[in-house]
């Protein structure tokens, strides 16, 4: 074998090494894309892909949890000027830290039911927790939000 044929060999086999390692850090970052590669049929005939490629809100959700989480957001739209903010006003910006002091508070009413003193709460166990949904949702923003604008920047 010639020195060329060699170097050729073994240029493959570094070839053959990063693609498998590119495939698997694609792998890593999101594994459920290639679980799954059987096509779904249908009675009809119809085809499609497989679920489990696919984000399940239906399943990831519950229809009750959001409508006891839209009823909390729809009670606390009134201002205290009187006037009703806007349902989508919240992701206009809302300082992280002003989302986590929030949170603890709902958090010790959570807290404080899980010990037993629900006297002590300063509100119902329901609204603590849709409290807290919405803070983690301010947050959540925030941070994809800064990804956002961060991959932006790159491109």
């Amino acid at each position: 074998m010639g020195n060329r044929e060699q170097e050729f060999r073994e240029w493959i086999a570094n070839d053959n090494k990063r693609v498998q390692d590119l495939i698997a850090d694609e792998i890593k970052k999101n594994p459920f894309q290639y679980v799954d590669k059987k096509i779904r049929e249908f009675e009809t005939g119809a085809t499609r892909s497989p679920l489990s490629n696919k984000l399940q809100y239906e399943g990831f959700l519950s229809p009750i949890v959001l409508k006891r989480y839209a009823e909390y957001m729809h009670k606390h739209r009134a201002q205290s000027n009187g006037e009703i903010r806007d349902a989508d006003n919240w992701q206009k910006g809302i300082p992280s830290e002003s989302a986590i002091d929030s949170m603890l508070r709902h958090v010790m009413d959570v807290w404080l039911y899980q010990r037993g003193y629900e006297r002590e709460m300063s509100e119902s166990l329901q609204d603590s927790l849709c409290a807290i949904i919405f803070n983690v949702s301010v947050m959540l923003l925030n941070i994809e939000t800064e990804r956002e604008i961060a991959d932006a920047n790159l491109r």
